[in-house]
Formats: structure tokens, C-alpha cells, sequence
């Protein structure tokens, strides 16, 4: 399921569009301001974006410039929403780093098309996970999924390394511990978050003595944790 986030301050057109997405398909998040919008894409990790033009705190714009200048989001599609139409509105959206631009009012099924479109057209099929990530003397083998610090191996149970491996390929955003279990344990789990915390402390006992991964691995009061490299 895509996640999408519109971020728009006229609630009416918010509500409206939430649930013409939902019905759609999309799992669907608002903000009613830039500076909201820009947490909920740092935290959330949408896919897809839709940006109104004129926002309170940051606009359409800045937060577009915002999203394409930080690693971890800037493949994200952004989609501008307007009722602005001079060529020169167009122009700017598109130099900021849109994808496209729809001006209101638009049929809802047009924009559900153009998303679909825009999904398909930036997914890579053959992509493969990083093979080996080294940080400070750390070395993550995906292919063996096997752990060393400076040469020494660290015997981890599979769901450790592949919750460790999780944690260093989404650095720097805050991952929940819904979205653990359903990358790490699968959608199918039918256990509870709990499990999660046991086992990042479980990494945290394991991995003490690369006193920088500790430091690094930081628990995000009610939302999850954050690698902070």
C-alpha cells in the first residue's frame, strides 16, 4: 500500500481528499501546515506527497526544496496542488523539484492515475540491499548476515541482524515499531511491539562494546527508535 501524505490547510478539501484516496487505495496522512508536513515526511516516510501551494509556517515551494535536499527523502513524488495557473506558477513548482503540478479543481481519478503513473515509473525492480555496510568498525554482511566489529564476530539470532540491517538502511528517520514488525517479522506476526524492545535491547547488550552504536541507536519516546549515523 502506497503511503501518502497531503498537506494542505483547508480542512474541508483535506477530509474530502482523505477519504476519495483511502477509497483508492492509499494509506492516507494530513498536515494543515508546512512546518507539520515536514515531521510527518521525516517521520512517517511517505512515498508520495502532495503539497498545496500556499501553506502556513513553510510553503509548497520550501517544503518541496526541503524534501529533495534530504537524503533520505529526496526520491520522494510530490505532487503540487493549486489554484494558482500562470505559466510562471507552473515553472517554479517544477524548478523547486514537483514531479507534477494540478491546479484546482481536478477530478480525483486524474490525480489517482497520475499517482499510480508516478509509482510505477520510479520503482526499481532490480534493486538489491547494500551487501556489506561498514561504519566505524562495523561490518554488516547481508549475503552471510554476519556481524564483526574490528574482526571479531558478534553472533546474532536472524531476526537481530535483520532488524540491525533494518535500522542502518533507514538511518537518520524515526522507524516505528509497527513498521518493524511488519519489514522485520513480517505482516504476518501476530505478536506485539513488545517483541521489538526486546530485541534492540537485545542488539544493545550484543553490540556494547561498539560504544558508538549505542550512542547512536536512540529511543524515540512514543514513536520508535532513530539511528542517528
Amino acid at each position: 500500500m502506497i503511503k501518502l501524505l497531503i498537506a494542505d490547510d483547508d480542512a474541508d478539501f483535506c477530509a474530502a481528499m482523505n477519504i476519495g484516496l483511502t477509497l483508492n487505495g492509499f494509506e492516507v496522512l494530513t498536515a494543515a501546515d508546512g512546518g507539520v508536513a515536514w515531521e510527518v515526511v521525516l517521520q512517517q516516510h511517505p512515498q508520495v506527497v502532495l503539497l498545496d501551494y500556499s501553506m502556513p509556517l513553510i510553503d509548497g515551494r520550501e517544503l518541496c526544496k526541503k524534501i529533495r535536499a534530504y537524503t533520505t527523502t529526496s526520491e520522494t513524488i510530490i505532487i503540487m496542488l493549486t489554484a494558482r495557473s500562470e505559466d510562471m506558477d507552473v515553472i517554479s513548482c517544477y524548478a523547486a523539484g514537483a514531479d507534477d503540478y494540478f491546479i484546482k479543481p481536478f477530478k480525483l481519478l486524474h490525480l489517482v492515475m497520475r499517482i499510480n503513473a508516478l509509482c510505477s515509473r520510479f520503482v526499481k525492480p532490480d534493486s538489491k540491499p547494500a551487501p556489506i555496510i561498514d561504519w566505524r568498525g562495523l561490518s554488516i554482511n547481508y549475503a552471510d548476515q554476519a556481524v564483526t566489529l574490528a574482526g571479531v564476530p558478534i553472533i546474532l539470532k536472524q531476526k537481530e541482524f535483520l532488524l540491525l540491517y533494518y535500522l542502518f538502511t533507514n538511518a537518520n528517520r524515526i522507524v516505528s515499531r509497527d513498521e518493524l514488525l511488519n519489514n522485520v517479522w513480517g505482516y504476518e506476526f501476530s505478536g506485539d511491539t513488545r517483541t521489538v524492545d526486546t530485541h534492540i535491547s537485545n542488539l544493545r547488550d550484543k553490540l556494547s562494546d561498539c560504544a558508538d552504536f549505542v550512542m547512536a541507536l536512540t529511543t524515540v519516546r512514543g514513536s520508535g527508535y532513530r539511528l542517528l549515523l
